[in-house]
């Protein structure tokens, strides 16, 4: 007989992260894969995008779905938020062609080209909920995620070569004004440019305060990633 961790190892239901992104296809068309897709897919919101902070392969209940929007934790692309589950479900899609998948694909895309302002940067939420929510979010990846994966979209990069050919075009031009944002938000101290804040003011595009801990400054990390 297998040792009992084993047993249970084998036995225990994935967990809500960047892993899912490696299974296999047939995976997808499995029990544990549909049970996976099924609740993803409850956890969309009505605007199209998905919850941060939240175990996406827990029970998707009336009252789980309440608390969120009570928290106010739906429709964001902070920590990975609706860019994760988008690429899930375009990988569920290219996997078993699943209707369901591909239309929660469709209709994240249109979120997200609903979200981005007209300077080309994203909020960390939207519908827009007032505070630093609304400025332009390199802090945590939050915009940097959502232009690698409408690029990926644009150039039709697998699973988004299942996109039709409209969002992939919407796509590209959201990543042309995206870089035009990057460029206009860099940081210039004595004439030269620098790095960036993690978070820059929509309206003025310069370094903007968030939480107390988070003040306008040359940001490492959020750098990097741009």
């Amino acid at each position: 007989f297998p040792p009992l961790a084993v047993v249970a190892a084998e036995s225990a239901p994935p967990t809500w992260n960047r892993s899912l992104l490696r299974e296999k296809p047939a995976w997808f068309a499995s029990p544990a894969g549909r049970a996976a897709v099924d609740n993803v897919l409850r956890y969309q919101s009505a605007e199209g995008g998905w919850p941060k902070n939240t175990n996406l392969l827990a029970p998707a209940t009336p009252e789980a779905l309440a608390e969120i929007q009570r928290g106010g934790k739906a429709n964001t692309i902070d920590n990975q938020a609706t860019t994760l589950p988008l690429r899930f479900l375009a990988a569920a899609t290219a996997a078993t062609g699943d209707a369901r998948s591909r239309a929660a694909v469709e209709r994240g895309l249109d979120y997200l080209f609903a979200s981005q302002y007209p300077n080309g940067g994203f909020p960390q939420f939207y519908p827009l909920r007032k505070g630093y929510y609304t400025r332009i979010t390199f802090n945590d990846g939050a915009m940097i995620n959502v232009l690698e994966l409408l690029r990926d979209v644009a150039e039709a990069r697998a699973p988004f070569d299942v996109i039709d050919a409209a969002r992939r075009t919407r796509a590209a031009e959201a990543v042309v004004r995206g870089l035009d944002c990057i460029r206009r938000t860099q940081i210039k101290q004595d004439g030269r440019l620098t790095a960036w804040c993690a978070q820059h003011d929509e309206h003025t595009l310069a370094p903007a305060w968030a939480r107390a801990y988070e003040p306008p400054s040359l940001s490492g990390a959020e750098s990097v990633g741009i």
